[in-house]
């Protein structure tokens, strides 16, 4: 009985460790916020009431067991986009939203914003499948990446272009960090964490097609 137990101790922790390593590194933010979060600030604003109008659940009471939520901001137009990457019950999905906020100010309403041409939601996918996504994300450590602000002895680079931010869940685990202008520094900068940011924003910016 007791080398039964010491078998089935030894086998649990095997499969914990191959669990974590297929995760890789995961670098959860200490300081998260949960109240402070909403769905699309800080890109262009509060806009109260958007997350519900478009059944959006706060990402820390989110059901799904890996959340990605990456959002691109084309500054300084009000225009972005946000993408939903999420695993449930072993099955992935993803949709894309598209803001164009040309009247400075979004409906409560998702019918409105679509009838104004402001907001569009498509559901998207991968020829390859999401799970591959997911791989070449996770092969990019989209998990423990610094927040651009933490890179010390950046290039100088534009004041304006494209912002992008990364908010995930993987369990109770919660992170936001942003990052610019990658397709830029990427060329002006050889550390791996350029090539990360730049390959993130276009595995998800171009590796995903509407259904």
């Amino acid at each position: 009985m007791k080398l039964l137990t010491i078998i089935l101790l030894f086998v649990s922790s095997h499969v914990l460790a191959q669990g974590t390593k297929k995760m890789g590194k995961i670098r959860a933010g200490d300081t998260f916020d949960c109240s402070a979060y909403t769905f699309i600030h800080p890109l262009y604003g509060e806009h109260p009431g958007i997350d519900s109008a478009y059944g959006i659940k706060h990402i820390c009471e989110s059901e799904n067991e890996i959340e990605i939520r990456f959002s691109a901001c084309h500054g300084p137009m009000p225009i972005f986009e946000i993408i939903i990457l999420s695993l449930k019950n072993a099955q992935w999905s993803a949709k894309k939203f598209e803001f164009y906020i040309q009247k400075g100010y979004l409906y409560p309403d998702s019918a409105m914003n679509a009838e104004s041409e402001q907001v569009f939601v498509s559901p998207v996918k991968s020829p390859e499948g999401l799970d591959k996504i997911f791989d070449k994300l996770k092969k990019n450590n989209i998990f423990s990446l610094p927040d651009f602000s933490e890179i010390k002895n950046k290039p100088h680079g534009p004041s304006c272009g494209t912002m992008y931010l990364v908010t995930f869940k993987k369990g109770d685990q919660f992170r936001t960090y942003s990052f610019h202008n990658a397709d830029y520094y990427v060329v002006h900068d050889s550390r791996k964490v350029f090539m990360n940011y730049y390959n993130i924003a276009e595995i998800l910016s171009k590796e995903l097609v509407k259904e």
